[in-house]
């Protein structure tokens, strides 16, 4: 029989604000959730958070996580469900478990 392919869709985008260490911070924020196994995409290029916004929304990405200068001084990041519209703050250390709870599949 035919195999079922895997989705391509983008689990979660990571949108970070234009400034340098936070950028750095974006990169582990990835590679963190791609060692987890999701499918996680990432601006290489400093732009405006709504521009960011805007192509993960092309991209179809079910969660964008947010990574500014506030949420790195509490060790936290938002969390945005693109298909709700909700958005929460959360740990750095549960990151992976609550976007990969409100996932299905995984």
């Amino acid at each position: 029989g035919l195999l079922k392919q895997p989705s391509k869709q983008t689990d979660v985008d990571v949108a970070w604000v234009p400034e340098p260490e936070l950028q750095t911070n974006a990169f582990k924020v990835t590679a963190l959730l791609r060692k987890s196994g999701l499918r996680v995409e990432q601006s290489l290029g400093p732009a405006k958070l709504g521009k960011q916004f805007e192509e993960a929304q092309k991209k179809s990405a079910r969660f964008v996580v947010v990574c500014g200068s506030n949420e790195l001084e509490k060790n936290i990041v938002v969390i945005k469900d693109m298909s709700t519209g909700d958005q929460k703050e959360v740990a750095l250390s549960e990151i992976e478990q609550s976007i990969k709870g409100s996932l299905p599949s995984l």
